[in-house]
Formats: C-alpha cells, sequence, structure tokens
C-alpha cells in the first residue's frame, strides 16, 4: 500500500537554548524554560559557553523524571553521577574493513537502556567527539497528522511487535499510535525493526504497511538536523520523535554520555474517535 502525504507541518521541532555557565541551566528559571522549550518543539540544543558540569546533567534529569543508576545496572557511568551513562571510547586502528551499520544508526525511538518500557526523554551529552554527519530528529505527531483519514483510521487499532532477536515473532507488542502522555495528541510509534510483524496481519501486508508509515516519517519535512559538536547537550522528547544515531569514525576517541528517563506509566494507545 502507500500512504500519501497532505500538505506538510513544516513547524520547527527544534530549538536551541544558549547559556554562558551551567549553573544557568540549572536554576528555576532555567530548568522552566527548558521544559517550555521541550513542550513547544521537542528537541532542544543546549549550547554552552563553558563546559558542561556532570551536575547540570544530573539535575535536569532529575526534573524530568527519575532516572535509574546505570552503575547500580553494572553499566560504566559517569564518576558521581551515576544516572549518567559513559558510552566513551578510545579510537582504534581504521583497517579498511567495511562497516555494517548498527540498528541506532536508522530513526528509531529510546527505549530504557537499562530498564525496561517507554522513555520518556532522552538526554545526550557530547562532551568531545570528532565531526560527523547531522544527527536527525523528526516529529512523530507531524507523521502521523500526514497520513491520510483512512490509514489513521485502520492503524489506530493496530499492534505491531517490537523484536530485537532473530525471531521477528518474539517481543512486546505495542501499538502503533500512542496518546503523547502530556499533550494527549496522537503520535506514530513504530519498532526499529523494518521487518518488524504487525498483530493479526499478513506478513506480506504486514511489510507493505511497516515499509509505507517509515516512508512517511523519512519524507516529513517536520525535523531538526544538527552536526554534533563538543560540548553539546542535547535534550528530546523521546514519544514524540524518532532520531537516528550517526556513527563515528573508528580512528578517533570520542567522550560522549547518554541517559534516557523512563515514563511514569507507559503511554496508552490512541484511537481515532
Amino acid at each position: 500500500m502507500s500512504v500519501a502525504l497532505e500538505p506538510p507541518d513544516t513547524t520547527a521541532i527544534g530549538t536551541e537554548f544558549p547559556i554562558t555557565t551551567w549553573e544557568e541551566l540549572v536554576g528555576a528559571e532555567g530548568l522552566s524554560r527548558l521544559a517550555e522549550s521541550l513542550l513547544r518543539h521537542i528537541v532542544v540544543r543546549v549550547v554552552s559557553d563553558q563546559p558542561i558540569d556532570p551536575a547540570a546533567i544530573s539535575a535536569v534529569a532529575m526534573a524530568l523524571g527519575k532516572p535509574p543508576s546505570y552503575a547500580d545496572a553494572g553499566v560504566r557511568a559517569v564518576p558521581g553521577h551515576e544516572i549518567i551513562g559513559d558510552f566513551s571510547a578510545r579510537a582504534k586502528i581504521d583497517d579498511g574493513r567495511p562497516r555494517i551499520p548498527a540498528p541506532i544508526e536508522a530513526l528509531h525511538q529510546d527505549f530504557g537502556t537499562i530498564a525496561s518500557g517507554f522513555s520518556s526523554h532522552s538526554i545526550l551529552h557530547t562532551r568531545d567527539v570528532p565531526p560527523i554527519r547531522p544527527m536527525r530528529w523528526v516529529s512523530a505527531g507531524a507523521a502521523y497528522a500526514s497520513l491520510l483519514d483512512d490509514v489513521k483510521d485502520r492503524i489506530g487499532a493496530l499492534r505491531a511487535i517490537h523484536a530485537h532477536g532473530p525471531d521477528r515473532t518474539d517481543g512486546p507488542r505495542r501499538p502503533l499510535v500512542l496518546s503523547h502522555p502530556v499533550t494527549g495528541k496522537p503520535v506514530l510509534h513504530l519498532p526499529m525493526r523494518r521487518d518488524a510483524e504487525i498483530e493479526d496481519m499478513s506478513d506480506a501486508e504486514g511489510d507493505l504497511l511497516i515499509a509505507a508509515l517509515w516512508d512517511a516519517v523519512e519524507a516529513s519535512p517536520a525535523r531538526y538536523e544538527r552536526v554534533m559538536h563538543s560540548n553539546d547537550l542535547y535534550v528530546w522528547d523521546n514519544i514524540a520523535s524518532f532520531h537516528d544515531n550517526p556513527a563515528f569514525p573508528r580512528d578517533k576517541d570520542r567522550v560522549i554520555w547518554f541517559l534516557t528517563i523512563p515514563c511514569e506509566s507507559n503511554p496508552k494507545g490512541h484511537v481515532r474517535n
């Protein structure tokens, strides 16, 4: 099947939050401004004149929810700030071997890195990184809004299987459309696997539907794209958006910190009235 697009939503989904010192971010005014920007846009890029202290990242995370401890889960964390995962890597010799792109290099949504279930927000700090291609975010709400009404009616009651292993039938069943827990607006929720199964649908029909919905996401102009620079801090609404993670070159060191905020309760499926 094909999913026709109606006039595109060109509303900007990203904004920049310039600060001079990290203390500006964690004050009452700074945290309030950040929360307001997330509701209005979806993605906020914090740009600081000075290095961002991990205490600021922890404060932002705690203001958004209850992040779990990476250290308690046996995952490397930033010393003294166990809720911040340390995903840094040292340079390796590039021997010229072709690399297979990781699944996270395609558009997707984050689920608890160390805690199961939905993540309401994600936080990424590019503390020291080499230049790579732009990172992308796409509005899940705008992608849904672009669908024709008959497609919206069709997918509202459907659930996809979010499988992560070799068996694409083994995984949690989640609605293709969610009600955003804060705004109540419908947002697309698609499995990372492009060959995911849809309940009560043949393989051929399900493959066509998943492909068409991902095509709608990829074609949406409601997006935010930025080349990552060292000392940037990105905070985004994970339910309201899809994003990718560009690969870093093998032969360059990188220092990256990351964490997700679990939802207090899982978002509910959205069915059109």
